[in-house]
């Protein structure tokens, strides 16, 4: 069983074969997408561990071994995805009937995609845009309205927790 906590540590917990005996557990993970990618392996005695060190945006395998007497059992294993780090909006500029948007993600962060949500505070139109880079030309937007934008990061289906301002 798996669980993310509030700041993105992910918490493993697993439960000993009461038909043998264990003396502890191997926890070892890596990052699925990439041969060279975040990796790492743990000993402990408890049957549930919390992963504080994962890196935002990725894929994770994640495997449980049972040790008694040095010897190793078999694997039990999971696939996580950690959540995407928040996007920063560096520059935003309005022009006659519109706004270019620009923004940088963390450099340990991976995301596939940005989704920028935009809300005319007057009328609550909502605009949803996804796109590949990190900027965006928005165009045919209502002169003189005032616009609440949020920018998310996009990683395996899971999006971050936006970036907002007021334009």
């Amino acid at each position: 069983m798996h669980s993310a906590d509030p700041d993105g540590n992910i918490n493993i917990s697993w439960s000993a074969n009461p038909e043998s005996f264990q003396e502890g557990y191997i926890v070892s993970y890596h990052e699925v997408e990439s041969s060279n990618g975040d990796s790492n392996t743990i000993t402990s005695n408890k049957t549930n561990i919390t992963l504080d060190t994962l890196l935002p945006g990725r894929n994770y395998s994640i495997a449980v071994r049972a040790v008694s007497k040095k010897v190793e059992s078999n694997d039990s294993s999971i696939f996580v995805i950690t959540r995407p780090s928040a996007p920063i909006i560096e520059d935003s500029r309005p022009f006659i009937d519109g706004l270019n948007i620009s923004w940088k993600s963390d450099v340990n962060s991976r995301q596939d995609k940005y989704e920028i949500q935009l809300v005319r505070n007057d009328t609550l139109e909502k605009i949803f845009k996804t796109t590949y880079e990190s900027r965006i030309i928005l165009t045919n937007l209502y002169p003189g309205a005032g616009y609440t934008v949020r920018v998310y990061a996009i990683s395996h289906g899971l999006k971050s927790d936006p970036h907002e301002y007021f334009q």
